[in-house]
């Protein structure tokens, strides 16, 4: 076992840990650990650990317990938790590539019989987001390959975002 002191979102606890496994995702490490004499395995932030002390307790490894099931459960969950909202948007085909290439969970809706001349192979897809602010920032940067239609405040964030980044390149 091992025993931390740990900085969460809620503020500062200590711990003593049954450590299983390390896991690396887009560069942070993470560990999977159940707290002393729980079931639950819980997932913790390495870098928010502020101590560490080895213990001359041990445990028991579960039996079933496998890293990469466990990671790919969590994972899935935290996504389902986070990822709250959904846009729905009209992207060009270069847009549909980018999140598609980028692992975007989309959802390719059928196609609209009614298309704008210009958008007539462009694709209506859902995209989960985590807050409105969160979907402006990531669809502004797809720039005029992308149209918002849903939800009303996401289309309006975006253009109000688009606004101020004019206004700031303008030339006076």
């Amino acid at each position: 076992r091992i025993k931390i002191k740990y900085e969460s979102w809620n503020g500062v606890v200590n711990r003593e840990l049954e450590p299983l496994g390390l896991i690396l995702k887009a560069g942070t490490w993470y560990a999977a650990a159940r707290v002393a004499n729980e079931i639950k395995v819980r997932t913790y932030r390495v870098s928010n650990v502020l101590e560490l002390q080895t213990s001359r307790k041990n445990f028991k490894r579960p039996a079933k317990f496998t890293l990469a099931d466990y990671w790919q459960a969590s994972t899935k969950r935290f996504e389902a938790d986070l990822y709250r909202l959904q846009a729905k948007i009209r992207g060009s085909p270069r847009a549909i590539k980018w999140l598609l290439n980028a692992r975007t969970n989309v959802t390719v809706l059928p196609s609209e019989t009614k298309r704008k001349k210009d958008q007539a192979d462009w694709k209506i897809v859902l995209m989960p987001i985590e807050s409105i602010e969160h979907g402006a920032r990531r669809l502004l940067a797809f720039g005029g390959e992308i149209e918002v239609l849903e939800p009303l405040e996401l289309r309006e964030k975006i253009i109000e975002d688009a606004r101020a980044v004019m206004v700031r390149h303008l030339v006076v």
